[in-house]
């Protein structure tokens, strides 16, 4: 019983330490922000459409990821919504729908984030779960380059014609149908 117990724990530490040493040098801040609008937004083309006001409202928070590398540079920047929704509903009928909401968004530049550097940009996740329809979800993954920074020196990232031509994109992410019917039907028939 001895030696199993220094083995598991031999075996834990040989664990721990090569985990401390891959990640040791990185700086990971991480910032959650309410991303509940104050106010819901009117979609006047499903108003139009449906023949009475719709609204959307997103609630819940936005968990911002930024690592930096051991010289400080940004190597990643990671945004996810676990727990957030997306609503649509009809106030002046009383109905409503909601799904699950805001895919990951990732941004990783290697070597650090420069002017003119690269970025591979990941997105993945549930983008859309309309009523009667299948619903939008996969991963989008493309190359970029960071062509500016904001004061604050958040990286702003630009994608050329070839970059959206050379995306790898996988999952039900074109919809062979316009789901403005069924999202007025459901909302019609709550």
């Amino acid at each position: 019983m001895r030696r199993l117990l220094t083995v598991v724990l031999a075996s834990l530490a040989a664990t721990l330490a090569v985990a401390g040493t891959g990640t040791a040098a990185d700086v990971v801040r991480i910032s959650r922000i309410d991303i509940t609008f104050a106010e819901p937004l009117l979609k006047e083309y499903l108003t139009q459409a449906c023949g009475f006001p719709v609204y959307v409202q997103t609630e819940g928070y936005l968990n911002v990821t930024l690592q930096y590398d051991r010289e400080g540079r940004l190597v990643r920047e990671t945004y996810s919504t676990p727990g957030a929704f997306v609503t649509y509903f009809a106030p002046t009928i009383g109905s409503s729908y909601r799904f699950p909401g805001i895919p990951r968004e990732e941004f990783v530049y290697p070597g650090g984030a420069t002017l003119g550097g690269p970025v591979i940009y990941r997105l993945t996740g549930m983008f859309v779960n309309h009523p009667a329809v299948p619903p939008e979800a996969g991963v989008v993954m493309l190359r970029g380059t960071v062509v500016d920074f904001t004061p604050d020196g958040v990286p702003l990232v630009g994608f050329s014609d070839e970059d959206f031509a050379n995306a790898f994109v996988r999952g039900s992410l074109t919809r062979a149908e316009d789901p403005t019917a069924s999202i007025c039907a459901k909302l019609a028939s709550s």
